[in-house]
């Protein structure tokens, strides 16, 4: 008896059962609030929010834009572009007393009543509990909304606006829900340090095991050093002290296709990464010669 066959003819006779219930959700649709005759996307960070940042991101510098978001790929920048891009709005739902508790921008912000948003804030929660409605369960036109600018002069790059989403998820301790990659958390950085948060988004990117960090040894070329240098500003902002001295020693050692003046691609050195804050670049450039003499 060939029992392989037979085992093939009974597989081949099971009938084939479609699970409904198994079949991929379609996704939900963008939600948007109308302002001013405009439709305004909504990212509910936290759908019991009690206020709304009402963000613009500013394109007036970028040259490329963050890709493969939400995607199975590592998210990279774009090419340079031709044409600027568009500045973009979005609010997003998130809840006071999070962002009170983890940003000190926030914290300044949106309690100091010298500042016009906490004078806001605290109107529009009077109202609402006049009417018996608790600000967490108000319907998201209903809450006061934050106007807020984030500008692209740091990074150059557009496409920001899920990074910041993400930015607000880690503060609202949940987790980021784009792939991580070395640009991307570039970008993380330079937002979390411009809103004073970066000890609680260092954290979140120290404990996740999901943070690439490849290697950045071989030749000596744009993109390269690129990484090089995002790793070196990562690792200082976010307070990661032993994957900055790795990143420092490296281009210590390595050099700058910028400092040797040898590099064709000067019109595309871009972002803050290429000319290192707080000192950084004149510190590493003075250190260098002393190590080419061992």
């Amino acid at each position: 008896m060939d029992t392989k066959s037979s085992r093939t003819r009974k597989t081949a006779q099971k009938p084939t059962v479609k699970d409904k219930d198994t079949a991929k959700p379609e996704p939900e649709p963008p939600k948007t609030i109308e302002i001013g005759g405009k439709s305004v996307s909504l990212v509910d960070v936290r759908a019991t929010g009690d206020i709304l940042l009402d963000v613009t991101f500013e394109n007036r510098h970028a040259k490329r834009t963050i890709l493969s978001l939400g995607t199975a790929l590592q998210p990279r920048y774009s090419g340079f572009a031709k044409t600027k891009a568009s500045d973009e709005r979005v609010l997003y739902r998130v809840r006071l007393d999070t962002l009170k508790k983890t940003s000190k921008y926030f914290e300044r912000l949106l309690t100091d009543e010298r500042f016009q948003e906490a004078k806001k804030i605290a109107e529009s929660f009077a109202s609402l509990r006049a009417r018996g409605i608790e600000p967490s369960e108000a319907e998201p036109a209903a809450l006061p909304r934050i106007s807020i600018t984030e500008d692209d002069d740091a990074t150059h790059i557009a496409w920001r606006e899920p990074i910041f989403a993400d930015l607000l998820r880690i503060l609202h301790s949940a987790d980021a829900t784009s792939k991580l990659s070395i640009p991307y958390l570039a970008i993380l950085a330079v937002m979390a340090d411009r809103f004073d948060c970066a000890a609680v988004v260092g954290r979140y990117v120290r404990g996740s095991r999901r943070i690439p960090w490849p290697q950045t040894f071989g030749q000596l070329n744009f993109a390269n050093e690129e990484l090089l240098r995002q790793k070196i500003l990562i690792a200082w902002l976010l307070e990661d002290k032993l994957k900055f001295a790795a990143a420092t020693k490296e281009i210590i050692f390595r050099g700058s296709a910028r400092w040797s003046g040898r590099d064709e691609t000067e019109n595309e050195q871009v972002g803050v990464w290429w000319d290192l804050p707080d000192g950084l670049e004149g510190m590493v450039i003075l250190v260098s010669p002393f190590f080419y003499t061992f």
